[in-house]
């Protein structure tokens, strides 16, 4: 058996409800599901309510904005069953507080074209309190004005040379978020390196002996990563995971939950590293 351990649900950009991620989980027979949700840990007390209920696997996880402060790309880190949330959550707040500052700038422009507000977007939300240029998409196809997220208005708006409403958010130094994992205890992996052009950030890392894993498997794969990536893997004898990084219908293309994943036997090194941080 296998698990998907990078998934995301409405608490952050994803489409879909815990409960559906997890029974769906269930029903493709995973072994373990971990809802990696960005820059919160807030999916957690439901998700592993509802895992316990559902006898499935749950690693508490999330997954870390960060960016090279050298190329000031992104880079995304995820983080797996830490023992001392606090410290990831002050550096969560100094994100979010940014995204936020940006997603209203956002909609200050869009609602000069469309009927919308920060007030009406964010009770739509809901408990889902993290606001995301998708949730805009979304609450404007609800209104009628558009029939997919990744459209004509996203493109318009947040894509391209000249993107109408992309303002820009505040990233904590890559090496910053590793260090926080460590102090929380958690297990750092770089996930998907290929999708930000990070190899060689990837490859300084390892000799650095800052990240515990990487994500080798990833739907946004080019050709000759998966081998590449579990070579750097195997050279640095680090942790292999993969996920699907599932949005529900928060994606470009299909990534259903467990199309990409983790052997039980790397799941198995997550949790002994985990235990032996205790």
């Amino acid at each position: 058996m296998n698990g998907d351990l990078h998934c995301h649900s409405l608490y952050s950009d994803g489409s879909t409800d815990i409960e559906t991620i997890i029974t769906t989980a269930v029903k493709l027979k995973l072994s373990t599901i971990a809802v990696s949700d960005h820059d919160t840990f807030a999916q957690y007390p439901e998700a592993q309510k509802i895992a316990d209920r559902e006898n499935i696997r749950l690693l508490k996880a999330c997954e870390i904005s960060t960016r090279d402060p050298l190329t000031r790309r992104r880079v995304h880190i995820l983080c797996y069953l830490p023992q001392d949330e606090n410290p990831l959550n002050e550096l969560f707040e100094t994100t979010n507080q940014s995204r936020e500052k940006s997603i209203e700038k956002s909609i200050e422009v869009i609602s000069k074209d469309y009927p919308i507000d920060y007030e009406i977007l964010r009770e739509k939300r809901g408990k889902y309190k993290s606001v995301f240029k998708q949730s805009i998409i979304a609450l404007l196809m609800e209104l009628g004005y558009e029939t997919k997220i990744f459209g004509e208005l996203f493109n318009y708006y947040f894509r391209g040379e000249n993107p109408k409403a992309l303002f820009p958010v505040e990233y904590p130094d890559v090496r910053t978020a590793i260090d926080t994992v460590r102090s929380c205890k958690g297990v750092a992996v770089m996930a998907h390196p290929g999708v930000y052009n990070s190899y060689e950030l990837l490859e300084n890392l390892c000799k650095e002996n800052m990240i515990d894993g990487i994500e080798v498997m990833h739907p946004r794969n080019k050709e000759g990563d998966f081998d590449y990536l579990s070579s750097l893997a195997d050279r640095y004898n680090l942790i292999k995971t993969g996920g699907s990084d599932f949005h529900g219908f928060h994606s470009m293309t299909p990534r259903p939950l467990g199309s990409c994943f983790t052997t039980d036997r790397e799941v198995e090194k997550i949790l002994a590293l985990a235990e032996k941080r205790k």
